[in-house]
């Protein structure tokens, strides 16, 4: 830390994400997100990829930060221009996950249509005695 300090007092992006990575990982220091976002942007304002990638991890799994998975592929593809190529994996993954969270809404979504469609013509079925659907308005009626 010493070192990185020394370092990062000069400008150096290297040991200005080096000192984030430490306190993002809880190397030597108390883990801090905050800090080590504080860190982690000044390295990417001197153009480090690996802290565009890094601040996309924090925004990807909401450490330090509310999960905003736009806000870390942004951040990827900065790292990716950067010429960060572990970044892409990052980018592949979130894209994954985001086409599996849109299959399952569209799953619920079907059993959910069939479920009120089944129960609509069990209810057209049912006795005279027992409520019906009005066929104008879809609605139960007694």
């Amino acid at each position: 830390m010493y070192w990185y300090r020394k370092a990062a007092a000069q400008g150096n992006a290297d040991a200005e994400n080096g000192i984030g990575v430490l306190y993002d990982n809880g190397l030597a220091v108390h883990r801090n997100y905050h800090k080590a976002m504080g860190y982690y942007r000044k390295a990417a304002a001197g153009g480090y990829a690996a802290a565009m990638r890094n601040i996309g991890m924090l925004y990807l799994y909401g450490h330090g930060v509310a999960q905003n998975f736009p806000a870390a592929e942004a951040w990827f593809q900065r790292a990716i221009a950067a010429g960060d190529t572990g970044a892409k994996a990052d980018l592949t993954w979130i894209r994954r996950a985001e086409a599996e969270n849109l299959l399952s809404w569209v799953a619920l979504a079907a059993v959910v249509t069939g479920a009120i469609w089944w129960l609509r013509r069990r209810l057209r079925r049912s006795s005279s005695n027992g409520p019906r659907i009005d066929s104008k308005t879809g609605l139960l009626r007694p």
